[in-house]
């Protein structure tokens, strides 16, 4: 029976099949006749063919699998004979197919493990199997394709292993379930005998005389046996369904019971309200109690911040006193530095001027060289040319003494000839030309759309990258909005959590160094950053013991892949350097200490022996930092850095770098707007993306076009280079007649006369450049003695500066060391006025713990209650009352533990009551489903019964045996009874048993073949279902199998025997293969793939 509906073509075919049979068992009706039948069934044959094309085998190949060391065989689509002898290894090719599609050692009948089959002396056995899968009933086409190739390898071990690959040879999967859905798209059956029918079941058929065992075949073959055991089985899970029911029903009375005793329970709980009472008073008390508490607490720290207030004008007046100091010290250095100024401004003014001689001198050495390489040039072409004259001459001489024949005739017609096949060929040049042009064009153009195509490409991935990157850092702004370290790293607040509760550290690291810093113009924080670079991420240690457990640390919570901090191993110092002798000395633009203040002295200290940030200066544009480090670079000043972070070295060379950074990372980084400027570049992006998307689409179109023309232009090229080329071909051959032509030296003595003409100008052109030479080396000697003056000019002033830079270095150091002064005693103000901020902000602390236990003690008592009392004295009554409410509790249960016990048993109980009135539906609709599908079946087992007995009298027929069949499905028996000929209808009906081995054998193939009427499978495989026929039985039943086969095109059938095929011709629709006869002694059958050298020998086939 068929698993899956059929279509409406494949409901004719059984109509056709019947049809032939009847035709075949006649001998006396005509050819024609079956013409005309094959011709009103080629449509749907056809159609079928083309609906089907699915399932079949198309290849086996064996390797080391039973007797076959290496076979690969081609299946043909509709009728394939395997003939050989005993021990060919047909059988095996029947093995293989059941084991390589996922069937069990069992179901061949030739081994109870798959291990089995390994050739003997190999440790493992390929089987690969290629199936087609065309048609509308395909399986997943756009993975596999057209062809499926299954693979099972089995190792000597017992180990077993499935590949399942597409028609290009990929693996697609190795599970042995695709297999089944494989087979079950397909139909195919391979435990189904009458699917594949093998010598064991066919001789157990044959020799069986139990009634029963027949009616099992029959059973299996047409699935009915597993319908039964399917409804069965429906029966028994509704049969154990229907006992839990009446399981939870005999339990209902008990939960009803549970839930209103639990009900009667909580419903006596009426006291304890009385201590309760109290102890909320004392809760209340309690709250007001913390309140006056924590208000005496403010009141403390506001006396404090009082007297710190007290002591602010002492610092202020050291502050003014260091300020004079700064100020006189600087008027010294302004001095010194205008002088150096007035002699940079003369040094500039000359600067010009030197530049200018410099370049003046450097042209004119340019020009004399090249005067004097053209003027060695002109000598070199003089001598070419005397040479040239001189063989032109002597070539004259000789033409001179040649004589010539008159040709003029033979050569006038050859011209004749020539000059026409010139014309076609000009003419069909000048169309090549044209068609030249537009092929370039064309090609040009698809070139182009190449190129654009693969920028496009490009272009689109660089943009989803964009788009990516950006989406990746709003997340982490988003982030960071409640906690700034998440800037530095996601894991990075759990870092920093986990340093503070560990307690093996001797000083606790400092990190992430970014977060120390503190910026007086939050304009420099893109110029700070590039300064530091990857500085910002890392973690300071006091030493190797301490990095050792940070390191463990970043390990535990830094995610896989993830980017982690660097660690600086540096003794922690409690104040930071004394750096006032190696301190940029510059008044004019600031340093980076003094627009970072670095809040603590560790990373102070670390900053300054990791990146010489006392030795940067900080200038706003770029031009101005070139300038300024050019001509007037300050003292210890290494480099510089401008607003948008490009770097700037100091000294006459002047190395610069520009920054690819171009927004705040870390430092003070405006999150807001940050991320309102990204997600303007990811808008911008994604409408970038999809005009990219689109221009790719239209230049897809027009490449297209173009290359159809150019293709169509490709065609018309080479015709018209052919057509040229024969013409061609014509004029050469006019012109390899050889003529002795007139003797004429016109032209040489023309050329020797140029020759003459040229050399005299060269002569002329020589004199002319030793002139401009001489000249140029004059004007070269004064350009170079006015270069010498203005750079001695220059030596001179730089000189008479460098005395003043030392000076102006030592009134740089005074100043610094004024200002340190004032830094310091400006610092201890800041320290007092941190201090007294500290205290306001623990004041304002305070403040908002009495604001919010104020409205703590709110929620608990709106009106406020004065005590005197001590919190943990109240605190104190509350745990004894407490206590004793518990100890009430604990006598007579808790309310809420009551009340939810009831809430449990009600829910219980209403739970199991719903519960077994849906399943009670559930197994009444079942039943009912249950009924109709039985009933059903009925109808299906009847149909396919008499389908079945009429199929198998009608073939038998063909014999001209009559019979009869008796199917008791109440006894599950089947038997026969068949009259053998007509001459003996006297004779009673014989049994099956009763008949000849080769009547019995005729009577098996009927009954496989009646039986292919109630199964619909991709192919058919019999093996040797003709051993015990005689010649005329055998006939009979390969004409039977192959009308079948006729009938089923769509279908494919393999049969195997050992008997002589030569009377069957091949055809397209047949094909035959013969095995080899096995040698002696020989371990492998002989099979190989043409062209390969291997021990086996290949079989033999005719189709």
């Amino acid at each position: 029976m068929d698993k899956r509906k059929s279509t409406g073509n494949s409901k004719d075919a059984p109509r056709s099949k019947r049809a032939k049979v009847k035709t075949s068992s006649s001998q006396e009706e005509s050819s024609a006749g079956e013409d005309d039948l094959e011709a009103s069934q080629m449509n749907d044959l056809t159609s079928l063919q083309q609906d089907s094309d699915h399932g079949i085998i198309d290849k086996i190949i064996l390797k080391n699998f039973m007797c076959h060391g290496k076979l690969e065989f081609q299946f043909g689509p509709n009728v394939n004979f395997v003939v050989g002898g005993n021990g060919s290894g047909k059988s095996a090719i029947m093995t293989a197919l059941v084991v390589g599609l996922g069937g069990k050692a069992s179901a061949t009948c030739r081994g109870a493990n798959v291990k089995g089959f390994i050739k003997t002396g190999k440790n493992v056995a390929e089987i690969a199997i290629i199936l087609k899968n065309q048609g509308t009933d395909a399986y997943r086409y756009d993975k596999y394709g057209p062809r499926i190739r299954i693979e099972r390898k089995i190792t000597s071990e017992g180990a077993t292993s499935y590949k399942i690959k597409s028609h290009k040879g990929q693996v697609i999967e190795t599970k042995r379930e695709e297999i089944s859905k494989i087979l079950d798209q397909f139909n195919i059956q391979v435990d189904n005998p009458v699917s594949i029918l093998n010598q064991d079941t066919s001789r157990n058929f044959l020799f069986t005389k139990d009634p029963r065992d027949k009616y099992k075949f029959f059973m299996k073959a047409t699935q009915l046996e597993q319908i039964e055991r399917d409804y069965a089985e429906i029966q028994e899970q509704k049969t154990i369904t229907e006992d839990k029911i009446a399981m939870k029903e005999e339990g209902l009375p008990d939960l009803e019971k549970d839930a209103l005793a639990k009900e009667q329970r909580f419903k006596d709980i009426e006291s304890l309200n009385t201590l309760r009472e109290k102890k909320d008073n004392l809760m209340k008390l309690l709250a007001w109690a913390h309140v006056a508490r924590v208000e005496q607490e403010l009141d403390d720290v506001a006396s404090l911040l009082k007297q710190e207030e007290g002591r602010l004008p002492k610092f202020d007046a050291k502050v003014q006193e260091s300020q004079v100091k700064v100020q006189k010290a600087e008027a010294l250095h302004k001095e010194v530095k205008d002088k150096i100024r007035d002699l940079t401004k003369q040094m500039e003014s000359v600067q010009p001027q030197l530049d200018v001689a410099k370049a003046a001198m450097g042209e004119t050495k340019k020009l004399v060289k090249e005067t004097e390489k053209h003027i060695r040039l002109l000598q070199h072409g003089q001598a070419r040319d005397r040479h040239d004259k001189k063989d032109c001459e002597k070539k004259i001489e000789e033409l001179k003494q040649t004589a010539q024949r008159d040709f003029e005739k033979e050569r006038m017609e050859r011209e004749e000839k020539k000059l026409i096949l010139v014309q076609q060929k000009q003419a069909k040049e000048a169309s090549y030309s044209t068609t030249d042009n537009d092929f370039k064009q064309f090609s040009e153009a698809v070139e182009r759309a190449q190129q654009r195509n693969y920028e496009l490409r490009n272009k689109i991935q660089d943009t989803k990258g964009l788009i990516d990157q950006s989406m990746r850092r709003i997340s982490e702004l988003e982030k960071s909005r409640s906690n700034r370290l998440r800037l530095y790293g996601s894991f990075v607040p759990n870092l920093v959590n986990e340093i503070k509760k560990t307690r093996g550290f001797h000083r606790e690291p400092k990190g992430p160094l970014g977060m120390y810093l503190k910026l007086q113009d939050i304009r420099w924080a893109l110029g700070v950053e590039v300064v530091l670079k990857g500085l910002l991420y890392y973690f300071c240690c006091h030493d190797h013991h301490d990095a050792t457990i940070l390191k463990r640390l970043i390990a535990q919570v830094a995610p896989k892949g993830a980017r982690t901090p660097g660690i600086i191993i540096s003794k922690f110092e409690d104040h930071k350097y004394d750096i006032s002798a190696g301190m940029i000395q510059s008044s004019e633009y600031p340093s980076f200490l003094d627009i970072v203040n670095v809040t603590d002295s560790v990373v102070h200290n670390c900053l300054i022996d990791q990146r010489g940030v006392e030795r940067i200066l900080l200038i706003e544009s770029k031009e101005a930092a070139r300038n300024f480090l050019r001509f007037r670079a300050p003292q210890n000043c290494k480099e510089a850095f401008t607003l948008e972070g490009d770097q700037i070295y100091a000294g006459s060379d002047q190395r610069y770098y520009s920054s690819m950074q171009r927004n705040v990372r870390v430092i003070q980084a405006d999150v807001a707007q940050e991320i309102s400027e990204l997600k303007g570049e990811v808008s911008n992006l994604r409408r970038e993306e999809t005009e990219l998307n689109q221009a790719l689409r239209e230049l897809h179109t027009d490449k297209e076009n173009n290359q159809r023309q150019l293709q169509r232009l490709n065609q018309q090229r080479r015709k018209l280079q052919n057509e040229i080329g024969q013409l061609q071909d014509e004029i050469q051959e006019l012109e390899s007649v050889e003529d002795v032509a007139p003797v004429d030296v016109s032209a040489l003595e023309e050329e020797v006369h140029q020759l003459e003409q040229q050399l005299e100008k060269r002569e002329a052109e020589v004199v002319e450049k030793k002139s401009a030479l001489a000249e140029a080396n004059q004007d070269l000697t004064a350009k170079k003695a006015t270069f010498d003056e203005l750079n001695s000019m220059v030596m001179e002033q730089a000189e008479q500066v460098e005395p003043l830079k030392h000076e102006l270095q030592t009134n740089g150091m005074n100043v610094e060391k004024s200002k340190h002064e004032r830094r310091h005693y400006e610092g201890k103000k800041q320290e007092q006025l941190n201090k007294m901020e500290e205290l306001r902000r623990e004041i304002d602390k305070k403040q908002g713990v009495v604001d919010e236990d104020i409205e703590k003690a709110r929620k608990i008592s709106e009106e406020r209650v004065r005590t005197k009392r001590k919190p943990h004295t109240i605190s104190n009554e509350i745990e004894q009352m407490t206590k004793r409410i518990d100890k009430e509790q604990e006598r007579r249960g808790d309310p809420n533990e009551i009340m939810v016990a009831y809430d449990q048993a009600r829910e219980k109980f209403l739970d199991a009551r719903r519960e077994i009135k849906k399943w009670r539906a559930i197994i009444r609709i079942l039943e009912e489903m249950l009924v109709k599908r039985k009933a059903g079946y009925l109808v299906i087992r009847r149909c396919t019964c008499s389908n079945f007995r009429v199929r198998f009298v009608v073939l038998m027929n063909t014999r001209k045996m009559a019979c009869a069949i008796r199917l008791d499905h109440s006894t599950e028996t089947i038997e026969f009874q068949v009259q053998p000929t007509e001459s003996h209808k006297e004779n009673r009906s014989k049994d099956m048993r009763a008949l000849s081995g080769g009547e019995r054998s005729f009577a098996t193939v009927c009954f496989i073949m009646a039986l292919w009427e109630s199964m619909e499978a991709p192919f058919r495989a019999l093996d040797e279902f003709d051993v015990f026929m005689d010649m005329i039985n055998r006939k009979i039943v390969m004409e039977l199998l192959l009308q079948v086969a006729k009938d089923l095109r769509h279908r494919q059938f393999i049969f195997l025997t050992p008997q002589d095929m030569s009377k069957i011709t091949a055809s397209p629709l047949i094909r035959i293969v013969r095995l080899n006869d096995p040698e002696r002694n020989q371990g492998t059958l002989p099979f190989t793939r043409r062209g390969e050298e291997e021990e086996d020998t290949p079989g033999t086939s005719r189709s």
